[in-house]
C-alpha cells in the first residue's frame, strides 16, 4: 500500500553506463534521492517489497524526490508500474554512442564475473544488453506513456561538451532550479569506466549475487561496509584490459542497430547524430 501523501517527482532512466553514477553524485545535494544506495531497483526487481519499503529510501524533506534507475530503461514492467503510480513524474533519459556503451558494459560484466566470453560475442550473447541498446524502441515506449512534454533526452556528447550545463538542464526540469556546483567540484567525467577484469571471476559473481540478495532486503550497510573494507578492490582488481570490439563485430552490431538509430534520429530531430554511421 502506498503511503498517503507520498509522491515521486522524477526518474532518471538512461540505460546502464550512461553516466548515472556521475549524475547521482553531482545532483545528490539538490534532490531527495536514496542515500544508502544509488539504485533501489524497486519497479523492476523488488516491487513485491511494497511501497512502504520503497519510500523508506527517501529521507530529505522539501526537495524534489526521485531516483537514478538505469535498469528501468528497457523494463516494460518498470515503465508501466511507474506510470500507474506516478503518471506526472518527469522522465530523464541519458544516451551515449551504443558501441561505446556496449564496450563499457562488457568491461563491467567481465569485472563482476558475469561474462567470460569474448567482447565480439558479448552483444549477441546477452539479450538484456541487446534490448537496452535499442534506444528508439525504449524511448518511444516512455514517450507513449508519459508524453513528450514529460520526457527529457540528453546525450553523452552534451555532457562531455559542457558538464555544468548538462547538470543544470536536469536540475531545471526536475526541480525548477538552475544553480549547480562549479566545475572544479565535479567528480571526474569518466571515473567509473573500468578497465579491470575480475581477479577471481567465480567469487566476484558470488559477491554480485549476494549483493542482489542484500539489496532486496535493504541491507545496504553490509554492502557499504564491504566496499569500505576494500572487498571490491580485492575481488575485482584483476589485470587491466581495455577490450574493444573488432571492426567486424562493430559492423555487425551497427547493422543490427541501424534501423533503431535512424528512428532515434527522427525522435530527437537530430539528423546529424553520428552514431552507427
Amino acid at each position: 500500500m502506498m503511503l498517503l501523501g507520498s509522491d515521486i517527482d522524477f526518474f532518471l532512466v538512461g540505460p546502464q553506463r550512461t553516466a548515472s553514477t556521475w549524475i547521482y553524485r553531482n545532483l545528490l545535494p539538490y534532490l531527495d534521492m536514496p542515500l544508502a544506495v544509488k539504485e533501489t531497483m524497486f519497479f523492476d526487481r523488488h516491487f513485491d517489497n511494497g511501497f512502504d519499503w520503497y519510500f523508506k529510501h527517501f529521507t530529505k524533506t522539501g526537495l524534489p524526490r526521485g531516483e537514478v534507475a538505469p535498469t528501468y530503461f528497457h523494463s516494460s514492467n518498470a515503465r508501466e508500474r511507474i506510470f500507474a503510480s506516478f503518471p506526472n513524474a518527469h522522465i530523464v533519459i541519458t544516451l551515449r554512442d551504443p558501441i561505446d556503451r556496449i564496450e563499457s558494459m562488457y568491461r563491467l560484466y567481465t569485472q563482476y564475473g558475469m561474462y567470460r566470453g569474448s567482447i565480439d560475442d558479448f552483444y549477441f550473447d546477452n539479450g538484456e544488453v541487446r534490448e537496452s541498446s535499442r534506444y528508439a524502441l525504449n524511448v518511444k515506449a516512455w514517450i507513449d506513456l508519459f508524453g513528450e512534454n514529460n520526457i527529457t533526452i540528453l546525450l553523452e556528447e552534451d555532457r562531455q561538451k559542457d558538464p555544468e550545463e548538462f547538470l543544470r538542464t536536469i536540475l531545471s526540469v526536475v526541480s525548477g532550479r538552475h544553480e549547480v556546483s562549479p566545475k572544479k567540484e565535479f567528480t571526474h567525467l569518466n571515473e567509473h569506466e573500468t578497465e579491470n577484469t575480475a581477479k577471481f571471476p567465480f567469487l566476484a559473481l558470488l559477491v554480485q549475487r549476494t549483493g542482489d540478495y542484500l539489496r532486496k532486503r535493504g541491507l545496504y550497510f553490509v554492502i557499504n561496509a564491504g566496499k569500505a573494507a576494500g572487498l571490491k578492490h580485492l575481488l575485482l582488481g584483476g589485470r587491466k584490459e581495455r577490450a574493444v570490439l573488432s571492426v567486424a563485430a562493430r559492423n555487425a552490431i551497427e547493422a543490427d542497430l541501424s534501423v533503431d538509430i535512424e528512428q532515434l534520429r527522427v525522435i530527437l530531430g537530430r539528423s546529424d547524430l553520428p552514431w552507427c554511421n
